[in-house]
């Protein structure tokens, strides 16, 4: 899947979130493009994180709060209450 950015609208305002399976390659270069904010959310699945994680997070050079969440493999995981908690 070639990467995505994705405007979400929220009650907080706009965010961008970037998604696919190149997502990660340019990952500090991809959130310093999105300016200020004030935290980063990274959404993956316990197998993909185990493999890629720690690579991503070595990437990954900012000053704010970084969370990880990770959710089963299959389209059966990917529920409105799997998400509630972000």
């Amino acid at each position: 899947m070639a990467m995505k950015r994705i405007l979400v609208r929220s009650s907080a305002g706009m965010y961008p979130v970037v998604c696919g399976s190149s997502a990660g390659g340019a990952l500090s270069r991809q959130i310093a493009s999105l300016g200020r904010f004030t935290s980063v959310q990274i959404l993956s699945s316990p197998r993909v994180w185990g493999f890629l994680g720690k690579r991503a997070l070595g990437e990954l050079r900012t000053n704010v709060a970084v969370r990880v969440h990770l959710f089963a493999d299959g389209e059966g995981a990917k529920t409105l209450k799997g998400v509630e908690h972000l």
